[in-house]
């Protein structure tokens, strides 16, 4: 049923449209070129940075320091699109338009989680050979290439794969920054479906988007058991001062440019420049949103803790990506029509959809692979699934599914891309700030982004906090 709810909008599309039309191969190719471009590009970068960011984290000696790198570095992966566009079209002023300054962008964006990824592996895999190493006196260069290059090669496919196949169907940095020439396959299909009206080629793109980035993951997996180790060796030899000045100066410029903007904003921003009777509405229905996101995500993730226990499905999970934005967007659209008042329902669901492939990924796969001794003990106690799942699966990840739902409220209520296709008018704070942005008014979408990041950070906290009440009183219970 829940591989069916994961598959729901191709089944349903090609159902409505059947495929008897006539394919352009040749704008298929060149939005295809586009996309494996910026994508290669933005992986390539993402994991090299991200492993110079990993050195610069093992120069910090304190651990409050080690935790501060840690938020900084993941602060733009989890924070909307609409900030670190904010910064960098400030900071760079003309900012050129196509694959480049979208390579640039999810750069950006993906690096810090790169570099957490990275910092893992290494804990894991190369706490042993730094201790030899500090022993034998060997040089940095030689450690590099001889252990940690060999050693973390499966760790460099899988953070390239996976930065390759979130940028390969992203669609709010192609659509800003994309321009004539950077046209990707998000894009395209999104003016298939709403300039040219030609569904069945936006669905077979979609299709073949899909088919790629599940052939990749196929190919390329990680270990999921993996468990960070106490930490106690000296790192030295992994270590890098220059690095984490990099680091400082990188995202000291990204914060300066959000500062500007919004510092710009406030010398220029006029009474007639806010209007009451619409932002509040903007800002209630982004609440709204937000709170349908968490509810959605907590059921389809708690429902997801219990379906992955079979190992067939893990693996499908391996190799299933997240559809297009653009493609499920005009799913929604097509097979839900409703009204003004219940658009934002529609616009939730549709939200949800997206997140939880990322969500499982990310936070509740690798916790409950690492539940399995616990499991068979139950087993071999003669516990049915169902009874394992309620007494042990679901209250450990409960705080992954809380965080997860927080997240994915926040995300909601920061996003520009889908909500404009499925959405009328600038209902929603972060519509509004798009808006504002795509004219080129930059400082007053600067203001309005500080209500959106208000917002989504009070969502955020609440939201969590609201599910770890309900996880805590769970565990007592049973």
């Amino acid at each position: 049923m829940l591989l069916l709810l994961l598959l729901a909008p191709y089944l349903l599309l090609l159902k409505v449209f059947g495929l008897g039309f006539i394919f352009d191969f040749e704008e298929f190719a060149w939005a295809f070129r586009n996309t494996v471009i910026q994508s290669f590009i933005s992986a390539l970068c993402s994991l090299g940075l991200g492993l110079i960011f990993a050195y610069g984290y093992f120069a910090l000696k304190s651990e409050k320091n080690q935790k501060i790198f840690m938020a900084v570095a993941l602060a733009p992966n989890f924070l909307p699109p609409l900030f670190i566009l904010l910064s960098v079209l400030e900071m760079i002023d003309p900012m050129p338009r196509g694959w480049l300054a979208i390579s640039f962008v999810h750069t950006l964006i993906n690096l810090g989680l790169c570099s957490m990824v990275l910092i893992g592996a290494i804990q894991n895999k190369l706490a042993t050979y730094l201790e030899s190493a500090l022993v034998l006196g060997v040089r940095r260069r030689a450690f590099f290439f001889r252990v940690v290059v060999p050693l973390l090669k499966k760790d460099f496919l899988f953070i390239f794969a996976f930065v390759f196949n979130i940028c390969f169907s992203s669609f709010s940095i192609p659509l800003i920054l994309g321009g004539g020439k950077g046209t990707t396959l998000q894009v395209l299909i999104y003016e298939k479906m709403r300039i040219a009206n030609d569904w069945s080629s936006a669905l077979v793109i979609s299709f073949l988007q899909s088919f790629l980035l599940l052939l990749l993951g196929l190919f390329i997996r990680r270990d999921g058991n993996q468990k960070t180790k106490n930490w106690l060796v000296r790192a030295d030899i992994v270590s890098s001062k220059v690095s984490l000045g990099f680091f400082i100066l990188l995202h000291l410029w990204l914060l300066l440019g959000y500062f500007f903007v919004v510092n710009e904003g406030i010398d220029r921003i006029q009474p007639h420049d806010i209007d009451g009777s619409i932002l509040l509405p903007q800002m209630l229905n982004s609440v709204y949103l937000g709170l349908l996101v968490a509810f959605f995500t907590f059921v389809l993730l708690s429902l997801f803790s219990f379906a992955i226990e079979r190992n067939w499905f893990q693996r499908f999970l391996d190799s299933y990506t997240t559809p297009s934005t653009a493609f499920v967007g005009f799913v929604f659209l097509l097979l839900w029509p409703t009204s003004k008042e219940t658009q934002i329902l529609r616009l939730g669901v549709a939200l949800s959809f997206l997140f939880i492939p990322f969500l499982l990924k990310l936070y509740l796969i690798p916790k409950i692979n690492l539940m399995g001794p616990q499991k068979q003990v139950a087993q071999l106690s003669g516990a049915s699934e169902q009874l394992i799942w309620f007494k042990i699966v679901w209250p450990q990840v409960m705080p992954e599914i809380a965080f997860g739902a927080a997240i994915a409220a926040a995300w909601a209520i920061g996003d520009f891309a889908l909500a404009r296709m499925m959405l009328i008018g600038n209902d929603t704070l972060a519509l509004a700030a798009e808006t504002l942005m795509s004219s080129y008014r930059l400082p007053l979408a600067g203001i309005l982004s500080v209500v959106v990041l208000v917002v989504s950070t009070s969502c955020f906290f609440v939201v969590r906090k609201l599910i770890y009440v309900f996880g805590e009183n769970l565990k007592k219970k049973l």
